[in-house]
């Protein structure tokens, strides 16, 4: 008598811990005329305001930018990535599965401006499938 194996693609939900913090980042750039020329400096720093969250949920990136250049800033991008990773029978067997989940674009600010913003990103609601896609 043979075993009788299938295969289902589980989706995840780790518990929300108190101990993790929203991802932060901080950086400073010098704004270039023509990608040469400096024009001043810019700060930009993001967070999210929440750990994690499901589908269909609203994720705000809150953005705080100082732009002390003599040039406007455009149009910020946003981009929410997504990286899995699977380990199996010890820590030499890992597969990294990477994707991108949405992106947006913003408006940007004004020369010699500071803005505090709340960028949403609105998640897709994802259907269940038998196939994993």
């Amino acid at each position: 008598m043979k075993d009788l194996k299938a295969k289902i693609h589980a989706v995840v939900h780790e518990r929300k811990d108190p101990s993790i913090k929203p991802a932060y980042g901080e950086n400073t750039s010098t704004v270039r005329l023509l990608g040469c020329i400096p024009k001043g400096k810019a700060t930009l720093k993001a967070w999210f305001n929440n750990v994690s969250y499901t589908m269909g949920e609203v994720a705000y990136v809150k953005a705080d930018i100082s732009n002390d250049s003599k040039r406007d800033i455009g149009s910020m991008n946003t981009v929410l990535m997504r990286e899995i990773i699977i380990r199996g029978r010890g820590f030499n067997n890992r597969h990294t599965i990477k994707g991108e989940v949405l992106k947006n674009k913003y408006p940007g600010v004004k020369a010699l401006e500071k803005s505090e913003q709340d960028l949403p990103l609105q998640l897709n609601v994802a259907q269940p499938t038998a196939n994993g896609k």
